[in-house]
């Protein structure tokens, strides 16, 4: 959680220092270590390389690797002037309504990366190594589109981005879930990694400019309440899936999109984007 915060202050620094959209492109790259992490995992594992050893060796690297990059961060954030008492309490209001919003987010998120290869597996019956292709296709496809989306933030708003993401990504988890089928799960779940890749860093970028307070503390406030969706997402479908059906457990996925959609209209408007 301090590494998510920092790097996505950092980030929303930069995208004001910058003068353009940047922030979707380095949410890609972490759709790209995602599923680096994944790929090398798999090899060592085929090469019976144990668990314990990979976590060792590869955690000792990336904090090498953590500490030879953080000297090309800022030395210094601009200083933010201590808001007045009314400002303080006007900002808490967006800023609760972002963390709300990414919550919503987080746990349809969650949800596909934690069951939907379980939902290939064991509700379309696919062998263990085509049901894979399920996680492939969401991570692959919103990596793609969160390489290409500070083009789409250049041009559009927040709310139509939103708007336009979350129904897109609801409407496609829900043909897939009434579909059945395998080609429609593996095309529905790539048009909701589309639908939701810039839902997050949207969210993110629009809590660091409220004014009135830090862009650190805004993101921190925000992800506070928005890890409450990582949480328990994944736990809520395996609820619904243990009394009904991992079917009906995954429409928690269109329902929370079509609630993100509906509370992007009090996604406060950004002052450094367009307003189309």
């Amino acid at each position: 959680s301090l590494l998510d915060v920092a790097a996505n202050t950092e980030s929303a620094l930069l995208e004001r220092l910058e003068a353009r959209p940047i922030v979707s492109g380095l949410h890609a790259m972490f759709s790209v270590g995602g599923m680096a992490g994944a790929a090398i995992a798999a090899g060592l594992l085929r090469l019976e390389v144990a668990a314990a050893t990979q976590l060792m060796v590869l955690g000792a690297a990336l904090g090498v690797a953590l500490l030879l990059s953080g000297r090309g961060m800022l030395d210094a954030h601009p200083a933010v002037a201590p808001p007045s008492a009314h400002a303080a309490r006007s900002h808490r209001g967006p800023l609760l309504t972002i963390g709300v919003l990414v919550a919503v987010g987080l746990m349809a998120e969650g949800i596909m990366y934690n069951w939907s290869v379980l939902y290939a597996q064991d509700v379309l019956q696919l062998p263990q190594a085509v049901a894979a292709l399920a996680y492939v296709s969401f991570a692959s496809a919103m990596a793609a589109t969160r390489l290409v989306g500070d083009r789409v933030r250049a041009r559009w708003s927040a709310r139509r981005i939103l708007t336009a993401g979350t129904g897109l990504a609801a409407t496609a988890v829900g043909a897939t879930l009434l579909l059945a089928h395998p080609w429609a799960l593996f095309a529905g779940f790539a048009c909701a990694g589309v639908g939701m890749a810039t839902v997050i860093p949207v969210l993110y970028t629009t809590a660091a400019r409220v004014r009135g307070v830090s862009a650190a503390a805004a993101l921190a406030s925000v992800a506070s309440v928005g890890t409450v969706g990582t949480l328990i997402g994944p736990p809520i479908v395996g609820a619904v899936a243990h009394g009904w059906s991992l079917t009906i457990g995954m429409a928690v996925v269109p329902l929370a999109l079509v609630a993100l959609m509906v509370g992007a209209r009090w996604v406060p408007r950004d002052p450094g984007a367009a307003t189309t």
